[in-house]
């Protein structure tokens, strides 16, 4: 069976320029709500956290990118106990909640932004989407945040679009999945 070849849709960016940014990359930060969740908020009772949804595809593939040596950073405007809880099960190395000024916030990590991969998906975003070596959006991001990305994703934020992300920059580094008999690891071939 013959995979599917993806075409993405590049700014500024060859199709060469991006495999060696995204080669280069050391840390991925996500943006939460509308990027690792599809932007819904529910609330289940009176004095309750809010209730999120996070796609099993994404969690897989942030474990994936972090076990090939990738930094994971999720950042945030609001504060959530379900966010912390989700980035404690996936070891995510920095969660950063409550911050209005992302871009700020990942300066403080001391990371030069030719490191890092920024995906975003609305108008509080674009300022570290652009500081970003690569920028992606997912497919229903707002207007500004595809605009400012280097790449718009083919699946939607909190179905699919992390995972895009992290496979993506798991071939750009060299690593192909490989069936083994206890399931499906990325290594270089």
């Amino acid at each position: 069976m013959s995979e599917t070849r993806l075409e993405y849709r590049y700014r500024l960016l060859a199709p060469e320029e991006l495999t060696a940014r995204l080669a280069a990359v050391t840390l991925v930060v996500f943006d939460v709500d509308g990027t690792l969740t599809d932007g819904r908020i529910g609330f289940v009772g009176a004095g309750a956290d809010r209730c999120l949804f996070f796609h099993t595809h994404d969690g897989h593939g942030i474990r994936n990118l972090r076990e090939a040596g990738v930094s994971i950073a999720w950042v945030t405007a609001n504060r959530f106990l379900g966010v912390a809880e989700r980035a404690k099960s996936l070891r995510v190395l920095y969660l950063i909640q409550g911050r209005q000024d992302k871009k700020a916030a990942i300066e403080e990590l001391g990371l030069p932004w030719e490191q890092i991969a920024y995906v975003g998906d609305d108008e509080n975003d674009v300022p570290s989407m652009l500081a970003a070596s690569v920028a992606f959006s997912p497919a229903n991001a707002t207007q500004p945040a595809a605009v400012a990305s280097h790449v718009r994703l083919h699946l939607s934020g909190g179905n699919g679009a992390a995972r895009e992300v992290c496979d993506l920059i798991l071939r750009a580094k060299g690593f192909a999945p490989f069936v083994a008999p206890d399931g499906v690891v990325w290594r270089k071939p």
